[in-house]
């Protein structure tokens, strides 16, 4: 519990005190700035909306884990589509960052998900590779077939994750060291940084 709330207080902290600072200076400065600095304070502002609308999902969906995991609903789910909708959600992010988003996924490919958490999956995943990665660069969003599987790889051109800490990607609420103390879109060097997941 005091692990939630130490973390879950520093991770909402981030994005709102960015909302609140970009709104004080464009309410002292609106007069004075250009149009292309007020735009790149609103699309900010935007963006740190984004991600606590995202981080509040995510607890509220952690809150109810564990008297909602029997009620899991497994049917068939056509793959494209439920990327295509979270694709649809992000939308507004990429555009206003100019990303272009590659996806590769073979027509009629189902697999056997929860509809709904198979989405959230995806949409923590781009999220994080949006977060994480440059504005400007790509993000590519392929699903590969075979043995009974299906992987879905989601690359970006972030600094990646070391490969000790890549055990703890599952645990709850944990974010890097490395992203507490610096801004998570800060990266300049492009390295390509891919993560699978077998569903």
């Amino acid at each position: 519990k005091d692990q939630f709330i130490t973390t879950a207080s520093h991770e909402l902290r981030t994005p709102l005190t960015a909302v609140q600072g970009y709104i004080e200076l464009l309410s002292q400065f609106n007069d004075e700035i250009s149009v292309e600095t007020r735009t790149e304070f609103i699309q900010k502002a935007h963006r740190g909306c984004d991600e606590l609308a995202l981080m509040v999902g995510n607890i509220m969906d952690a809150s109810r884990l564990k008297t909602e995991g029997e009620r899991m609903h497994l049917a068939p789910v056509d793959l494209a589509g439920s990327v295509r909708h979270v694709a649809e959600i992000l939308e507004a992010m990429t555009k206003r960052e100019q990303r272009l988003v590659n996806l590769s996924i073979p027509p009629g490919l189902f697999v056997l998900a929860d509809d709904l958490r198979l989405r959230q999956i995806l949409l923590n995943l781009l999220s994080n590779a949006l977060k994480y990665s440059p504005a400007g660069s790509p993000l590519y969003i392929q699903a590969f077939q075979g043995q009974g599987l299906v992987k879905i790889s989601v690359r970006d051109y972030g600094l990646g994750i070391p490969p000790a800490d890549q055990e703890r990607l599952f645990e709850r609420f944990v974010r890097l060291e490395r992203d507490m103390n610096s801004p998570a879109v800060s990266y300049t060097h492009l390295r390509a940084h891919e993560t699978g997941r077998n569903l």
